[in-house]
């Protein structure tokens, strides 16, 4: 389960800057303590685009990870959709793509955000790295996919 509290501060209209931390916690005591920051712009009322970094730290085995996300969205009356491209660094050198010291991802998002409610359903098909069958690496990539419900307050 990952809780995480952040906060935006809007240096423009069209700038704003978002740190935040993230803890993803699982029923065997292991934690990732997820630390970042995103700089996002507004380029127009349809377009925007963000970077994030960020530091990930497991407390069980010490392992670190620095990661860069990018992103591309287009609004729509609707909603949105949009793309995340990630690169993952991952100290030790081991666990990534083909054993190496990285990893990636490609995402393609979609949310609908006309509820009065405020809840906005959304909707991720990503392409991420995988151990095949019999290999001792991530030496391919599956789709992954997520649904859900997001609620801003």
């Amino acid at each position: 389960h990952e809780t995480g509290v952040s906060y935006r501060w809007k240096a423009t209209d069209n700038f704003s800057l978002t740190p935040g931390i993230n803890i993803d916690a699982s029923p065997s005591g292991a934690s990732v303590f997820k630390y970042n920051l995103t700089g996002a712009y507004k380029i127009n009322d349809e377009w925007d685009v963000a970077a994030r970094i960020r530091h990930g730290y497991k407390n069980t085995d010490d392992s670190r990870y620095n990661q860069l996300n990018l992103y591309a969205n287009r609004k729509f009356e609707w909603g949105k959709l949009g793309v995340e491209a990630e690169y993952k660094d991952i100290h030790g050198g081991e666990g990534g793509w083909k054993d190496k010291g990285h990893d990636q991802l490609i995402d393609f998002k979609g949310e609908y955000t006309k509820l009065e409610s405020g809840v906005i359903p959304f909707f991720a098909i990503a392409a991420i790295t995988h151990k095949g069958d019999g290999s001792e690496f991530k030496d391919e990539y599956v789709p992954r996919f997520r649904v859900g419900l997001k609620y801003n307050f």
